[in-house]
């Protein structure tokens, strides 16, 4: 897939809970990265472990994202599970659809490679650590799920703002991909990845 490359948050081992504005993820230092547009779900897990400096070191098992739907003149947020290199695809073209939502959210299950799943303790000292395991030798900002590029050092964020094309005058698209509405939920929950089983379970 060409395009333009997409600034992506990362969310490791985080939670997933549900808010007034539908589904939003947390976590105390989200990660930044920012990638061209994949096809592939083995690709995509590829690039994110290259770019957070978890490659040899962690595995993805779960990937969850945190999809914009059109409400009025607002949105409201679902997650979606990205579980095929259809839902890969698809995610990109649906983000490059929203002119006014610039950076793309997803909340990573990770697990020590050859390990168990994960804890808060595994992915421990994100902040603290600076460049460790996960985080690359970028400054971060503390926020739950953003949806603007929040993320990016703020000399960096200008020259973005300045070659960004004017967003879409529409604040959303009118239907949603047909592959995703399988994938969606919006329950009243918090989930926490740091006690997720191996296996991926498809939603009911």
């Amino acid at each position: 897939m060409v395009g333009e490359n997409v600034y992506v948050i990362i969310y490791p081992n985080g939670e997933i809970s549900h808010t007034a504005e539908g589904i939003t993820f947390v976590y105390d230092d989200p990660l930044w990265i920012m990638i061209p547009p994949q096809t592939s779900l083995q690709d995509l897990k590829n690039l994110i472990l290259m770019h957070t400096g978890m490659v040899g070191k962690k595995e993805i098992m779960k990937l969850t994202y945190r999809m914009p739907v059109a409400v009025a003149n607002s949105f409201s947020y679902k997650k979606m599970q990205i579980k095929a290199d259809q839902h890969v695809s698809m995610m990109f073209s649906y983000h490059r659809s929203i002119g006014s939502i610039y950076s793309l959210e997803l909340c990573l299950n990770v697990q020590d490679i050859g390990g168990s799943s994960s804890s808060s303790n595994n992915v421990e000292g994100v902040g603290n650590r600076g460049a460790g395991d996960f985080v690359p030798d970028r400054d971060t900002s503390r926020a739950p799920s953003p949806s603007f590029n929040a993320f990016v050092p703020r000399v960096q964020n200008l020259v973005i703002c300045e070659a960004r094309p004017a967003p879409s005058t529409h604040v959303g698209v009118d239907r949603l991909p047909e592959v995703a509405i399988a994938d969606m939920s919006d329950e009243d929950e918090i989930e926490d990845f740091s006690g997720d089983e191996a296996d991926v379970v498809p939603e009911t």
